[in-house]
């Protein structure tokens, strides 16, 4: 076990290896054929290094990939476990069912690779596995090779022929001529297995016939390694001493014999120097087979100079025959290449996208028409030189499968077009329509259902199913004239008759007779150039405009929608050539051509109109926020309509591609400020009116002080403040205060009132003086005292409400002067000082103070008794 703990041990042995099989030494496997190693003993299983021992049997191998000791912590990670089976005695067999069924797909399937840069990481991991896939494949062609091998018959004779040495032992055994008659018989089936494998070698290869280059590498590589081991065994020691055994006796059979190995060592040569040329080619395979045409093209010229230098320098290779063979596999397996690229990732080439298809069809053609390019190319430079090599061979021989497939790609191309063009058919939608489109998806799905492989350019049956296609699909395009004219007969108006003729052109317009369509649509575009001359004449003063359009921008989409209705019949027109050189034609476009260019003036003048006056628009602006009515005194927003109608009409020359004025586009960038601004102040203004106009007829004049306020608020809105000022929201915010006190004042004066002073007055009014009694009769003197009892103890409550009502309306009086501004609290008079003697000015009473007290006070006492009161300031009856 000293092996198992050297692999454990630290710095060990790198491998450790578990043979199950029959125990037979070096020595005894290098004289005994594997069939009788097989029966030799029994099988045992035993550790060895593998130096000694030969491996015929099963390996069971253990791998380390660090130099630390191996433990039970560490023995997953870094030992690798394997088995090599070679039970059959073919160790390369083993090895290739270990890298191709394990290995390789374990590597395919690995996600993490260490670190490999990302970028390259693709890249790098694809091409590792590529040359790991090429080495299992020499593996699996050198195991082939030693398969095939020619063993040449054991000299089975009565003598040791290693026994001879020198020359008096070969004259001796000469003399015996039994035993020469033997070695003539082995030299005679040595020689006829010999002429069996030259016979094979000369005959006719049997291959595929859409085989690759690569396969032509495998013959030789196979030719060279049979002739190879032939040629060993013929220069083995044990045929040496039979030819000179035999030379000595002077046999008839050495002169064959000798012409024989001549001819396999002139095979073998041949058979090395074709395998060491064709490995020039071996890069070129890769790409051969696993490139796109498109990408395909760029090694061509490389490979056309490689397959030159072989035929220019090589010894055996140069033949006509053996450089046609490799051009036509590089064909076949530019057309196998070209097969799956056209199929890939569905099953049916008819399964992917027609243009995607199309555009693969169109790179194998440029594929066979570069290659056929460059091989032209060399061919002409070589008969620069006529000293040099020509490239002297068919070829119709090796590209006419090209040539043939790329036919079929053009008749596949062919279909596929008439089915794309044809495909809009589902989206016409007329009465009777669908049954043609029914017609068109049964042939589809016919040509679509054919289980052979379409682009086998060998099948013949697609040629008459292609044949078959094209019959019926005329015949469709005769059923779709014969609708067409159909509606043609029918009363239809210009826009309908478009309409049609643009479908039917749409779905299949080369296919059918349409000249008489078109100079029928030509006449009645004629007549509709004539009515649309005279709407422009008749409404271009005052034309109809679309609701909420501007009127410059209305206007010009007026004048387009009447271009539009001519120039999509024109642009229709003008795409066949046949129509423009009829003289129905030629007068159409002069008419049409006059009426363009009149809508098109009209659009410039207008549109330059309103550039000019996009600058008296913005002038607007200037003006003040708010205006007051000279006789009402009302006051509105004064905001020129003008302004918006530019912002309005500058979107619509935006949207219509016009140019608009840098001014403008400047008043667009303030849009959103502008209107915001009249808003506010729109709104500012209604509330204010609300307000004013919510305020009690009672209390007005008690209100007159606060309403100056907001008055004065708005003063800056009236003279100073224009619409490009940057205080105006400070300005609104400065009116919204005044105007917040306003409604605050009002709100507190009506409550008192309310609360206060009509809840006492009405308290008064309810006073009784007098119980009149109803049932009893009472003397007068009673109800004398009664009444006077009664007087006096309702005016005790009437004196007490007074002095409330007196108390509460000198407290209101105290309160709206202590919101007056300082300047107006000086301002107002003491009280009854409308009649003072002292007072500066007589004022009228209704603007005294006091008075508007009494005013008030009388205005209730009246609203709750009916009774006259007399104003204490001026006597006046209120």
């Amino acid at each position: 076990f000293h092996m198992i703990e050297e692999f454990f041990a630290p710095n060990g042995c790198k491998k450790l290896l578990f043979y199950y099989q029959e125990t037979v030494t070096n020595t005894d496997s290098r004289r005994l054929s594997t069939d009788i190693l097989r029966g030799l003993n029994q099988k045992r299983l035993f550790i060895t290094d593998g130096s000694t021992e030969s491996l015929i049997g099963t390996c069971f191998f253990f791998l380390r990939t660090t130099d630390k000791s191996i433990s039970t912590a560490n023995v997953s990670q870094e030992v690798n476990f394997g088995m090599l089976s070679c039970s059959e005695g073919n160790l390369l067999q083993g090895l290739e069912k270990l890298l191709a069924n394990i290995m390789v797909p374990a590597l395919r399937s690995q996600e993490n690779w260490g670190s490999i840069k990302d970028g390259l990481k693709n890249a790098q991991i694809q091409e590792f596995l590529e040359s790991l896939d090429k080495f299992v494949g020499n593996l699996s062609s050198a195991r082939k090779n030693m398969e095939r091998q020619v063993i040449l018959q054991e000299a089975a004779t009565g003598c040791n022929l290693d026994d001879l040495h020198g020359p008096s032992d070969y004259l001796t055994v000469a003399t015996n001529t039994e035993f020469v008659e033997q070695l003539e018989g082995v030299l005679m089936s040595w020689t006829k297995q010999i002429e069996q494998v030259l016979a094979e070698s000369e005959q006719m290869r049997k291959e595929a016939d859409d085989i690759g280059p690569s396969a032509e590498l495998d013959h030789w590589k196979t030719r060279m390694a049979k002739f190879n081991s032939l040629f060993d065994q013929v220069k083995s020691p044990q045929v040496r001493r039979v030819v000179g055994i035999l030379q000595v006796a002077k046999s008839r059979t050495l002169k064959h014999w000798k012409k024989l190995d001549s001819n396999i060592t002139d095979a073998a040569n041949e058979a090395k120097d074709n395998v060491k040329y064709l490995y020039t080619l071996d890069k070129f395979f890769g790409p051969l087979a696993k490139c796109t045409p498109v990408t395909m093209v760029e090694h061509i010229p490389n490979l056309m100079n490689s397959i030159r230098m072989i035929h220019s320098i090589s010894k055996y290779y140069n033949t006509s025959e053996h450089m046609t063979a490799l051009f036509v596999k590089v064909t076949n397996q530019m057309i196998t290449t070209c097969k799956r690229y056209l199929c890939h990732n569905v099953g049916k080439i008819w399964d992917q996208d027609r243009m995607e298809l199309l555009k693969k069809i169109k790179n194998c053609t440029q594929l066979n028409s570069e290659y056929q390019k460059h091989f032209q190319r060399i061919r002409e430079k070589l008969r620069e030189n006529p000293k040099d090599r020509q490239f002297e061979f068919s070829e119709n021989y090796i590209f006419g499968k090209f040539d043939t497939f790329c036919k079929r790609l053009e008749k596949i191309s062919h279909m596929i077009n008439t089915m794309e063009n044809l495909s809009d058919l589902q989206n016409v939608k007329m009465e009777g329509f669908d049954k043609l489109y029914v017609r068109y998806q049964t042939i589809i799905n016919t040509t679509k259902s054919k289980t052979y492989d379409v682009l086998d350019h060998r099948k013949q049956e697609f040629d008459n199913d292609y044949l078959e296609f094209k019959c019926q699909m005329d015949g469709l395009y005769q059923s779709m004239q014969a609708f067409m004219d159909s509606w043609f007969e029918q009363s239809l108006t210009t826009e309908r008759m478009f309409d049609l003729l643009g479908k039917f052109v749409r779905v299949a317009g080369p296919q059918l007779d349409l000249t008489d369509k078109y100079l029928a649509v030509l006449q009645r575009f004629g007549r509709d150039l004539d009515l649309i001359r005279k709407t422009y004449q008749k409404q271009r003063e005052n034309p109809p405009i679309q609701r909420n359009v501007p009127p410059v921008s209305g206007k010009i989409m007026w004048a387009r929608q009447l271009f539009r209705k001519i120039d999509i019949p024109m642009k229709f027109l003008k795409s066949n050539v046949e129509i423009l050189k009829t003289p129905d034609m030629k007068k159409v476009i002069k008419n049409y051509n006059k009426m363009a260019a009149v809508l098109l003036e009209f659009e410039v003048v207008y549109h330059r109109g309103w550039c000019r006056a996009v600058d008296f628009a913005q002038n607007g602006l200037h003006a003040s926020l708010i205006v007051r009515h000279p006789e009402t005194k009302d006051i509105f927003v004064n905001f020129d309509p003008a302004v918006l109608e530019v912002l309005l009409e500058a979107k619509y020359m935006f949207k219509l591609g016009l140019e608009v004025p840098q001014a403008a586009l400047n008043l667009c960038l303030k849009e959103t400020e502008i209107k915001q601004h009249y808003l506010s102040i729109q709104e500012l203004l209604s509330n204010y009116q609300n307000v004013v106009n919510n305020i009690p007829t009672m209390i007005r004049p008690l209100m007159k002080p606060f309403i100056s306020q907001v008055d004065e608020a708005l003063i800056p809105g009236l003279t100073i403040l224009s619409w490009t000022s940057l205080n105006i929201g400070r300005f609104i915010e400065s009116v919204y205060s005044s105007l917040t006190e306003l409604k605050h004042m009002v709100k507190q004066v009506s409550d008192t009132l309310e609360c206060r002073i009509e809840r006492v007055l009405h308290e008064m009014s309810l006073t009784a003086l007098v119980d009149l009694p109803e049932d009893d009769l009472v003397e007068a003197r009673a109800f004398l005292e009664m009444t006077e009892h009664i007087v006096s103890s309702a005016g005790q409550a009437l004196s007490t409400h007074s002095q409330q009502l007196e108390c509460s309306m000198f407290q209101l009086m105290d309160g709206l002067t202590q919101k007056l501004k300082p300047e107006e609290q000086a301002n107002l008079q003491d009280t009854y000082a409308c009649l003072h003697p002292d007072a500066k000015q007589k004022i009228r009473c209704q603007e005294c103070l006091p008075c508007s007290y009494y005013n008030l006070m009388g205005q209730i006492w009246q609203k709750n008794t009916d009774a006259l009161v007399k104003c204490k300031c001026c006597e006046s009856t209120v």
